[in-house]
């Protein structure tokens, strides 16, 4: 250890009265304010994975909308979509808005026929499957509903619920709306409840029946090995689309301003963080200026000794470079012990105090999401180590240059 580094530690271990009160808050007010943006960083980035994850899971990475082509053409399309560099799966649909009531229970929904011998392609998986078997919605007249619509309209897999159709009849005894009794044949539960409350998944033959369609589908999904590169395949994948009037959108398209919000809100709260770790370090500032002001004799025999000016410059900064080091140092510490336990300190904290601190339909998610970016984390202890030697800086200067001189004469 070299001698401006002991004198340092010294002075930190030393520090009596009001002078080391400011610094030990200083010190608090770092580790805090690290943890703080470590936490809010992790939940952030675990937020957008989790809905990527999940919105990219119900439907693909890019949809080419071929409504009312016939079905036998968009399986062609769809199986010459496989040819293409990057596409891993495609699936034809059947898409349409419906009202599902039961026991006086009635909600609108979405309403996709789907090809349920392809049911590992995307939502269909054996993880999402609560009760009933999905293998059943090859069956005429079946539906797979999500748990929230479950229990919003009690019902469970062998209930019977109704489909009525946006579109009717018109009488003379006045408007009558075409309606279908479907069987529930299965629940899942994807994690995500503006999904599990408002997809309503049954077979292409049921789907087309309801919704008048004929042999006709609306679209095809397509799933890629890179999600991030669909924008690059949008001309290849228009290109094989041969038919007429067809729409390719992506999952870009269809949530871009979710998105862009998301990235927003998580570099307002890093830049808001950030300034309570700066107002922490600031606190580093008066700390320093005040052991400045207290150590006025000692700075003066250290130079009538034959300290320079440098020595002095670097004991002092060291000291408040000190207490940002260790701050920051504990402050990952326990930012990354809280981020690992995230989903247990929420439980503990919900069964103490017997509320929902993450509720999954306000949240859209159902548990508490947390993705450690190292990269976040990096550019956070540097930005806190930063702060802190810049705020060590005007202190250790005006350390040095003290005139020894005048400080002992007013001795």
């Amino acid at each position: 250890m070299s001698l401006h580094s002991f004198v340092a530690w010294r002075y930190f271990k030393a520090r009596r009265g009001f002078v080391s009160v400011v610094s030990t808050f200083s010190l608090i007010g770092i580790t805090l304010g690290v943890a703080a943006l470590i936490i809010v960083m992790s939940v952030m980035n675990g937020f957008r994975e989790e809905l990527m994850g999940k919105i990219l899971g119900m439907s693909g990475h890019a949809t080419a909308h071929v409504s009312y082509a016939g079905e036998e053409s968009a399986n062609a399309i769809a199986k010459s979509l496989l040819t293409l560099d990057g596409v891993e799966k495609t699936e034809v649909y059947v898409q349409g808005q419906a009202l599902v009531t039961n026991r006086g229970g009635a909600s609108g929904v979405l309403l996709r026929g789907v090809n349920a011998e392809q049911r590992t392609a995307f939502v269909f998986q054996d993880r999402f499957l609560l009760a009933g078997d999905f293998a059943k919605l090859n069956q005429l007249n079946t539906v797979a509903i999500g748990k929230d619509l479950a229990r919003r309209l009690q019902a469970t897999v062998g209930s019977v619920v109704n489909l009525v159709a946006p579109q009717g009849a018109t009488t003379p005894f006045g408007f009558i709306p075409r309606m279908q009794k479907v069987r529930v044949v299965a629940v899942y539960d994807v994690g995500m409840n503006i999904y599990n409350e408002a997809w309503v998944f049954t077979s292409t033959a049921t789907a087309q029946n309801f919704l008048k369609l004929g042999q006709n589908v609306t679209g095809i999904d397509i799933q890629l090995s890179n999600p991030l590169s669909v924008e690059d395949k949008r001309d290849a994948i228009g290109a094989q689309v041969s038919e007429d009037g067809a729409v390719i959108t992506t999952w870009k398209d269809s949530n871009k301003q979710f998105f862009e919000a998301l990235e927003v809100e998580k570099v307002s709260m890093f830049i808001i963080l950030t300034l309570l770790v700066a107002i922490a370090s600031f606190n580093v500032l008066t700390g320093q200026m005040m052991s400045v002001n207290s150590k006025r004799g000692e700075i003066a025999i250290l130079r009538s000794m034959g300290a320079r000016r440098a020595d002095i410059l670097k004991m002092f900064a060291y000291g408040g470079s000190l207490i940002g080091v260790i701050g920051t140092l504990l402050g990952l510490v326990f930012g990354l012990l809280i981020v690992f336990n995230l989903q247990g300190i929420v439980s503990v904290l919900e069964g103490l105090f017997g509320v929902a601190i993450f509720s999954g339909e306000a949240y859209f998610l159902e548990e508490l999401p947390a993705v450690i970016n190292w990269h976040d984390v990096a550019l956070t202890v540097i930005i806190s180590i930063t702060l802190s030697i810049a705020a060590a800086i005007e202190p250790a200067r005006r350390a040095a240059n003290l005139d020894p001189v005048e400080v002992l004469r007013g001795e």
